[in-house]
């Protein structure tokens, strides 16, 4: 028998956070992420997330010149758990 997630215990007592990335491009330049984190547990929790992007684009000019990608954020506060 292969060992399971569930065999783990880590969902007993129905203690846990659903989390939902949805990513979208708005424009060809601009790609949108919006992490949402569901508690299903039966008390208050917090959690922390810290989401991470990385990219490897880079584009050199004909002029020399280098264009990178750039990241923005924003954040709404933090929603009720």
């Amino acid at each position: 028998m292969e060992y399971e997630l569930l065999d783990t215990g880590v969902f007993n007592g129905d203690r846990y956070f659903d989390v939902f990335v949805e990513v979208a491009k708005q424009s060809p330049e601009d790609l949108l992420i919006q992490i949402s984190a569901i508690n299903r547990g039966p008390a208050s929790a917090s959690l922390q997330v810290l989401p991470t992007l990385s990219s490897r684009i880079r584009i050199v000019t004909s002029a020399g010149i280098v264009l990178q990608t750039r990241f923005a954020a924003t954040f709404p506060g933090p929603a009720p758990v």
